[in-house]
């Protein structure tokens, strides 16, 4: 993708209310995690993107943000974050540039874009501390599978069981795992079989995620975000996405 492409994602990510509220819900995650050390805390996000999520991990820690794209890791450089140490280069599960550990270490709607999904959760314990984790988010459910997913480069989506059984398959203990984005879902199986009945093919170009109009952008951020009084609590049964909480075996 070009430069204006990510830049139009930086605005997106900074008021579509899938990003907002995920940040609101992941935030509450990270208030469960325990930490054996006082502060200052390590933190690295692999797949930062345009930045999005940073300012709120750099409430909780100094954070080492990679990304593989150029032109997504000269707009985390620009805003200046406050917290963020270091912008690199990496791309799993086999060309990072990491050589330290941390004591969290965040992979959001990373996963599903690697072929080898397991090659890289195996690297990815390579840096993170004893008695630190790892917390990943992945799309749920294969069968909801679009053309979004196609415009996004994805290579699956995960059940819940599936998604731990591979954590647990490359050297994690999983302690915390649930859907989430569950109040939304109901909506969203009804846009999905309403896309497959209007067009077979959906073109991948409408795919691409637009922020919606003002009221029911705020409806829906109010709705989602109404899950983070119960994350990292309660395990839901489904929902849109997959969040796994993990330490190292």
């Amino acid at each position: 993708m070009e430069q204006h492409v990510y830049d139009q994602f930086n605005q997106l990510e900074q008021q579509h209310w899938w990003f907002c509220a995920r940040r609101k819900y992941l935030d509450q995650v990270i208030k469960t995690l325990q930490f054996k050390n006082d502060k200052p805390h390590q933190f690295c996000e692999i797949g930062s993107g345009t930045g999005g999520n940073l300012p709120m991990l750099c409430h909780y820690a100094d954070v080492d943000a990679v990304e593989m794209n150029d032109d997504a890791r000269n707009i985390i450089q620009q805003k200046q974050i406050a917290g963020v140490q270091n912008v690199l280069s990496g791309h799993l599960p086999d060309n990072m540039s990491l050589d330290k550990k941390y004591d969290a270490v965040f992979s959001l709607d990373v996963i599903e874009h690697v072929e080898d999904d397991k090659a890289a959760l195996v690297q990815i314990k390579n840096y993170i501390n004893e008695d630190g984790w790892l917390v990943t988010t992945v799309p749920a459910y294969q069968w909801l599978w679009s053309a979004h997913d196609e415009a996004n480069h994805h290579k699956r989506r995960y059940t819940k069981a599936d998604y731990c059984d591979l954590l647990e398959s490359a050297g994690y203990d999983v302690v915390y795992a649930s859907y989430f984005n569950t109040i939304l879902f109901p909506l969203a199986v009804l846009e999905r079989v309403f896309s497959q009945i209007k067009s077979s093919k959906e073109n991948a170009q409408e795919s691409v995620v637009k922020l919606p109009g003002k009221l029911i952008n705020s409806i829906f951020t109010f709705l989602f975000g109404l899950e983070s009084n119960w994350a990292g609590k309660l395990r839901m049964p489904f929902g849109l996405s997959v969040v796994v909480v993990a330490k190292v075996k």
